[in-house]
């Protein structure tokens, strides 16, 4: 598992989020949140932080329950950086 592969399933994710219709206030911030932490993942050329990739699979982690009957395919995207985090140790 290398970072290729960790950015590849992050900008993934961010296509997926930047279509994501949530239904409420609610819902958007929480995608907001997911997509501001996911950009700055994204926008590093170097290894970031552990605790950076914990922020965002924590947030991952939370946001799937709440989207996974309405966003199938945004919470599949989720689970896949999850996965890739977990396999690298972050």
């Amino acid at each position: 598992m290398d970072q290729q592969e960790l950015h590849s399933n992050l900008a993934k994710l961010d296509r997926e989020l930047a279509g994501a219709e949530p239904a409420d206030a609610a819902a958007r911030a929480t995608l907001a949140a997911v997509r501001g932490d996911l950009q700055q993942l994204i926008g590093q050329s170097e290894q970031l932080p552990t605790e950076q990739h914990q922020t965002l699979a924590e947030r991952l982690r939370d946001a799937i329950p709440r989207f996974e009957s309405s966003h199938p395919t945004l919470t599949s995207a989720m689970a896949e950086v999850i996965d890739t985090l977990n396999r690298m140790g972050l």
